[in-house]
């Protein structure tokens, strides 16, 4: 079935919390701007013997030197290499993936977990995903981050 949209809420707002440090808040799509210089894509896709999917995350670059300077106990000035943002993003989802799919569907229900990829996507990709069903909108650190979890049972 999946999990719920209150499941990923509390999730990865705990999650962001925990391993970065940061606050973050679901917001309504209305309320993100649509226009974005380039952002980062974060994904990682999951399968066990009836389900497959797969989790993304999508953030301007600021959000990301954000998340990796709370994981890495750093300022965000401090991120000077854009490789150290995209890692720490990349463990973010990594994170946020296994923990949701133990959440969903349990414990004893095994699932293989790939290993996470990024791409940057220029401001047509950002509107078109913000504009996708079923896409959460979170606020963090005053900056958007959107959230795509795509089922294929």
């Amino acid at each position: 079935m999946g999990p719920t949209i209150v499941q990923i809420e509390e999730l990865f707002v705990r999650i962001l919390e925990n391993q970065g440090f940061l606050f973050g808040e679901l917001i309504d799509s209305d309320e993100v701007e649509s226009g974005v210089e380039s952002a980062i894509r974060v994904q990682i896709e999951f399968t066990s013997d009836t389900e497959k999917g797969s989790i993304s995350l999508i953030a301007p670059h600021s959000v990301a030197c954000e998340i990796a300077a709370g994981m890495l106990g750093l300022d965000p000035e401090d991120i000077e290499d854009e490789n150290e943002a995209i890692d720490s993003f990349k463990e973010l989802v990594n994170v946020t993936g296994g923990n949701l799919i133990t959440e969903a569907w349990g414990a004893e229900k095994i699932f293989d977990l790939s290993i996470p990829t990024s791409t940057t996507i220029d401001n047509a990709e950002w509107v078109k995903v913000l504009k996708t069903e079923g896409v959460l909108c979170f606020l963090v650190e005053d900056e958007p981050l959107l959230f795509s979890l795509s089922l294929n049972s």
